[in-house]
């Protein structure tokens, strides 16, 4: 891997690409969203078994939560999406801790599940099902983005991370086209005889839906753990379950746009071989 300049070492491009955004999105639901949540049930268990229906441990807990979230958003996430190389080096220290503290979590939710009072074990599996089973997507997305995904790389170049998310050049290379701007043989046919991209309307309605539609079988899995993870989070806090739908939404339409732009690819393609 080439080395960055001394000029590249403070600062590199804005943006990132498209297939950096599942990572960065799952890095959001681990080291913002998900510290909320593992000691809320420990409040939740206190408060059962002192029958103490006080909140004043929540607020304490939301008091913590809420600029810790706006600690990372301002100082890590931002930055390191302006191009900052600093930023992107916190972010593998923060995501190591967020997976570490994510696995604990599961192991001590097991393990009180199976050892703690029957009365307990409904408390302990909800706890599993809400937020431990939608995280695990994003745990794994998360792993694999800082094993695979060079935008991560704080040492990696503009050459080798690729273009930025919304250029023609990132367009291009999500929608599978080759240095000449075509389809290769196989996929034409395919998306040729795909299906037509979904409505845009129906990706941010339901965008399991729309992921059917389009037959990505597991953006649509993972498009419905999270959108059932929204509504639990409407019950509680509706604001971010309107934006953790949004950002659902909006990856389904990105997704919805790039099958358009390759199916008119394919159609121009198929035309100009046949003239």
């Amino acid at each position: 891997m080439s080395t960055l300049t001394s000029k590249d070492q403070k600062r590199r491009g804005p943006g990132a690409p498209s297939s950096a955004i599942p990572g960065l999105a799952s890095f959001i639901f681990l080291v913002v969203v998900a510290p909320l949540f593992y000691p809320f049930y420990g409040w939740m268990y206190e408060a059962i078994k002192s029958n103490d229906q006080s909140i004043e441990g929540l607020k304490l807990l939301f008091y913590i939560w809420a600029p810790w979230m706006l600690l990372v958003l301002c100082v890590v996430i931002y930055p390191a999406s302006r191009g900052r190389v600093w930023a992107v080096r916190l972010l593998r220290p923060l995501s190591y801790a967020g997976l570490a503290f994510y696995a604990l979590a599961v192991i001590v939710d097991l393990g009180l599940f199976a050892f703690d009072g029957a009365y307990y074990r409904f408390l302990w599996g909800v706890a599993f099902l809400f937020p431990l089973v939608p995280l695990a997507p994003c745990a794994w997305l998360l792993i694999r983005a800082l094993r695979r995904e060079l935008w991560f790389d704080p040492n990696a170049t503009l050459e080798e991370i690729g273009p930025s998310r919304g250029t023609i050049g990132d367009y291009d290379i999500q929608a599978g086209l080759d240095e000449t701007g075509n389809l290769p043989p196989e996929q034409l046919t395919a998306t040729l005889a795909g299906p037509a991209p979904p409505p845009r309307w129906l990706c941010y309605v339901a965008p399991p839906i729309a992921a059917v539609r389009m037959k990505r079988w597991w953006y649509a899995a993972l498009f419905t753990l999270i959108c059932l993870a929204a509504l639990v989070f409407a019950a509680f806090i509706p604001l971010r379950a309107i934006v953790v739908y949004g950002l659902m939404g909006g990856f389904a339409d990105r997704l919805r746009s790039i099958q358009a732009y390759r199916k008119s690819v394919a159609q121009i393609q198929e035309q100009s071989t046949t003239h």
